[in-house]
């Protein structure tokens, strides 16, 4: 019997990849393949369209929900959308809020999580340069979600620095052979290992980026006062929380400060 060529990929990652490539992210998300392909085909040009052009690829992504109600689905739907408004936040930053509130809402992958806290403190950002609020009020809006998606990162990362992903090759083997199972079966652990150290990674990427835009918005000496603590118990509720959260931003601070 001629030898058959066994190449295993995660479809769905590559597939769902491709959804939000254009905006600067990308996903792990196991979703439904033909969904993917669907919002995959739908969002392909969003990068390049104007106003009108998005609101009819929001309909249209929309319009998946009719056969795909489940929490992933209507996750990976508005996960889309948000990040389509997301492209043009001077005309849409209050359709983006939208959307990504309603993403995280339903069920989404790690990362996707992440990127949607990111998305809508950037559309938070820009929806209030129009707003009439105080100062302390604007940051405070502005810095409650990249307080909720730095405390989601920290509750999902489980290293310190950055790690090399294993490479994970090709393999021929027949099918019939005694040991083709148990090879399909180390080469899946072999990606399931790559897949989990490239997602540990984008969550250490993740939390720099969250901590940073803290501390941008409210500075050093600002994060160790008692009402900041109580911004971030606002924003993430437990105790515990809190506290690994203000551990990490002190941190960073302390290392921005050696480093001028």
């Amino acid at each position: 019997m001629a030898m058959m060529k066994v190449v295993l990929m995660n479809a769905s990652w590559y597939l769902f990849l491709g959804v939000l490539i254009a905006f600067g992210s990308s996903s792990s998300f196991g979703g439904d393949v033909s969904l993917c392909t669907q919002i995959n085909e739908i969002c392909r040009f969003a990068s390049t369209s104007n106003q009108g052009d998005r609101e009819a690829i929001e309909t249209r992504l929309l319009d998946l929900l009719s056969e795909n109600a489940d929490p992933q689905s209507r996750g990976l739907v508005y996960a889309a959308i948000a990040n389509v408004y997301g492209g043009a936040l001077a005309h849409h930053a209050e359709d983006a809020v939208r959307f990504a509130r309603e993403a995280l809402r339903n069920q989404l992958s790690v990362t996707d999580e992440c990127d949607m806290y990111l998305c809508l403190a950037k559309a938070i950002e820009a929806q209030v340069r129009h707003k009439q609020a105080s100062d302390a009020d604007a940051r405070k809006e502005q810095v409650i979600p990249l307080i909720q998606g730095l405390s989601f990162v920290l509750d999902h990362l489980r290293i310190d620095k950055r790690l090399s992903p294993p490479a994970v090759g090709k393999y021929d083997v027949n099918p019939v052979d005694p040991q083709y199972e148990e090879v399909v079966r180390q080469h899946a652990i072999q990606i399931s290992i790559r897949e989990d150290i490239l997602q540990q990674n984008r969550l250490l990427a993740y939390r720099d980026d969250f901590s940073q835009r803290v501390l941008q918005l409210y500075g050093a000496a600002s994060v160790k006062e008692p009402a900041f603590a109580r911004i971030v118990h606002e924003a993430v509720g437990s105790a515990g929380k809190v506290e690994k959260v203000l551990l990490q931003l002190d941190a960073v601070a302390e290392k921005l400060g050696k480093s001028r």
